[in-house]
């Protein structure tokens, strides 16, 4: 089908509408805006710059330094999601939901594990630093029957309300992404469209909206692919398309939850989009880049050292340029050398220069909470690690909305995962560790948690925040070697240590989770020993009773011989 052709097929709704949203955010800038932050912060910081092209350009990034230290921060713990029940119906049905929301703990752990969610949510935070926003989009795979994630660039998603931050109450939501025509014709195909549907989806030159200068550039044939999620009736439908072509037309996925999450790495008032890092500083970057090759400019002209020389009274010039070597003069009655050779006093460059220079690098990164004190030496001789950590926390005070939105990020995650679970697991399997408190074996088994149970839970999640810094893990480290040592930790004191434990943060520098897990193996290895002592007791008991009927056995036939002997002398 030639160009002509093409101009008689109708365009789809979706692609209308996913048009309507690509207009709105050219206008807004975030398609020019993603790319230069992108830009900003890789160093690539003089691009479309007006210049001689015989100036050298510096550039001292100092954007980047900022935001790698803030993801830092952010990043320097580890997540894991804890699902709980609410179920309180009857104490019969609350253990039932218990141990179904541990197993679900198990499951999540190994989805997240699978997904290499460590890796990727470190990934997520860094974009979302750099650019506002990242977006997780689930879906099902169908082949290995678990949630698989891709991150999504904030320009590839489109909010029904563009001034509402919360996903979940979206009117709908486009996703767009990019695929061969090839696979895109395939996958049409697997959807069941005609032959003439399936050549009616060719590759397209739609790459200036997409994240990323090398993005723009691809080898093969390529085509946009809409997809369109809406919710009807507490369930959420979805159709797909490409420009003239629809894939998928309202079909119900049976979710309660848009498969989406989005981390914003500060928020906007009206804005569902969130501020990045990197925008905020552009200015003073460019002028410090600037100002630094203005510096370097005046430098090269004027302080630096020239030489000045009457070549006519000289015989070997180029010797002038060599070390050690033996000015000739053509004069024979020379005298003041300087008649014939001499070097210029280099010129003096204002300190102010310099001092507008650091003055805009310190001040922007003061602001940004990522001056020296901040980010400054610490040396771990020289202070407790508890001490290292609170000026450390304090430091990082700045970052508590970003940590919150993290963690909001991966609950929002937990709540798509379990609502996947849900709806696409007939009945669940989950592989189960058991430890023998006894011996120490490990063995595993599979649970099925069927349907209904997974219908009727009502969860709530935690997330279980682990710090895993090197102060973090030598405080730790400290508390848990101090805490051995107390009295708390002796056998006899497993009250205390309850009670002790119980009044820890989440967050608390001594491992809470570890230390109830601890407990926890206490007191199923002190019921190991009571039952083994008990069953001991009870052999014991069994022995001894068995050692006394044979004693009155023997007893009573020793009478009996007795009592036969004595007949036996009385006849």
């Amino acid at each position: 089908m030639d160009i002509t052709d093409l101009k008689e097929l109708a365009e789809t709704d979706i692609w209308h509408l996913y048009e309507k949203h690509a207009m709105f955010m050219r206008n807004k800038g975030y398609y020019t805006s993603t790319d230069q932050n992108f830009k900003f912060f890789n160093g690539n910081q003089w691009e479309n710059a007006i210049v001689n092209k015989n100036t050298e350009l510096i550039s001292i990034n100092y954007i980047k330094p900022i935001v790698k230290y803030k993801v830092g921060v952010v990043t320097s713990t580890n997540y894991a999601v804890i699902y709980s029940s609410d179920n309180y119906e009857s104490q019969e049905f609350r253990d039932v939901t218990k141990r179904a929301s541990e197993l679900l703990t198990k499951k999540i752990a190994k989805i997240f594990e699978i997904n290499k969610m460590d890796y990727r949510i470190k990934k997520a935070v860094r974009k979302a630093a750099i650019n506002g926003e990242i977006v997780a989009y689930w879906f099902w795979d169908t082949k290995d029957n678990i949630p698989k994630m891709e991150l999504k660039s904030k320009v590839d998603v489109m909010y029904g309300n563009e001034n509402d931050d919360d996903i979940q109450s979206q009117p709908y939501i486009l996703i767009k992404r990019r695929s061969s025509v090839i696979n895109a014709r395939e996958y049409a195909k697997s959807k069941g469209l005609s032959d003439e549907e399936i050549l009616n989806i060719h590759g397209d030159n739609f790459t200036q909206d997409e994240s990323g200068e090398s993005a723009k550039d691809e080898v093969d044939d390529m085509t946009t692919i809409i997809t369109f999620l809406y919710k009807k009736e507490g369930t959420v439908y979805f159709s797909e398309s490409v420009k003239y072509v629809t894939i998928t037309k309202d079909q119900d996925t049976g979710l309660s939850y848009y498969p989406v999450a989005h981390l914003n790495w500060e928020d906007c008032e009206g804005n569902a989009r969130g501020v990045g890092e990197v925008e905020q500083h552009i200015t003073n970057q460019i002028e410090v880049n600037k100002t630094a090759t203005r510096r370097a400019f005046i430098a090269k002209n004027i302080a630096y050292p020239y030489k000045v020389v009457n070549e006519d009274m000289i015989q070997n010039p180029e010797a002038l340029n060599k070390v050690g070597a033996t000015i000739r003069i053509k004069d024979g009655s020379a005298g003041d050398i300087s008649n014939y050779f001499r070097i210029t006093n280099p010129g003096s460059i204002s300190p102010d220069i310099a001092n507008l220079q650091n003055e805009l690098i310190t001040v922007s990164r003061e602001l940004a909470g990522a001056g020296d004190m901040a980010t400054g030496q610490i040396k771990p001789d020289e202070a407790s690690g508890k001490a290292i950590l609170a000026v450390q926390r304090a430091s990082e005070q700045p970052l508590n909305e970003q940590s919150a939105n993290v963690l909001q990020f991966i609950e929002d995650i937990g709540l798509i995962i379990f609502d996947m679970l849900k709806t696409y697991s007939e009945n669940l399997i989950v592989l189960n560790e058991k430890i023998d408190a006894a011996t120490g074996e490990v063995t595993e088994e599979l649970i099925t948690i069927p349907q209904q149970i997974l219908e009727s839970l009502k969860l709530n999640i935690k997330i279980d925040v682990t710090p895993k810094s090197a102060f973090d893990r030598y405080a730790q480290e400290a508390s848990i070697e101090n805490l051995t040592q107390s009295q708390l930790f002796l056998p006899q004191n497993q009250q205390m240590l309850e009670d002790y434990v119980s009044l820890l943060d989440d967050d608390s520098t001594m491992p809470k989770n570890k230390l109830l897990e601890l407990i926890k193996r206490r007191k199923e290895r002190s019921r190991a020993i009571e039952q083994m002592e008990l069953q001991a007791q009870q052999l014991k008991s069994k022995m001894q009773q068995d050692i006394a009927n044979q004693m009155d056995i023997e007893a009573i036939s020793q009478m009996g011989n007795q009592m036969m002997n004595q007949a036996t002398q009385n006849m």
